[in-house]
């Protein structure tokens, strides 16, 4: 995977984008490339859906820490039953947008 690293002058969101599709499931390269782009929510979508490591993506969301990333987390963090650290995630967002889905499972 070096070879995404040493590479310039190339479109990384669509490069990173095939990719994902599944014939070619490249997703630790996806996420290098996103990663390397700037595009930290597609990063983090990355980490969630394909590689399915919410630890991994509430590390990374900590580095870049950008309330849409935050977001992506909480979501996914309510999808797995991770309520009290899915309303730190939306607190760090600023984001209320799912407030009677957590109020409902609260």
């Amino acid at each position: 995977m070096d070879y995404v690293n040493r590479l310039d002058n190339y479109e990384g969101v669509q490069l990173a984008n095939i990719a994902l599709e599944d014939q070619h499931k490249l997703y630790d390269e996806a996420l290098a490339i996103f990663k390397k782009f700037g595009e930290h929510v597609e990063a983090v979508k990355v980490l969630i859906h394909h590689l399915q490591n919410i630890q991994s993506a509430t590390e990374y969301a900590e580095k870049v820490n950008q309330p849409a990333v935050w977001s992506e987390i909480g979501k996914a963090q309510v999808d797995n039953g991770q309520l009290k650290e899915a309303i730190d995630a939306f607190i760090k967002a600023n984001d209320p947008s799912m407030f009677e889905r957590l109020i409902l499972l609260a």
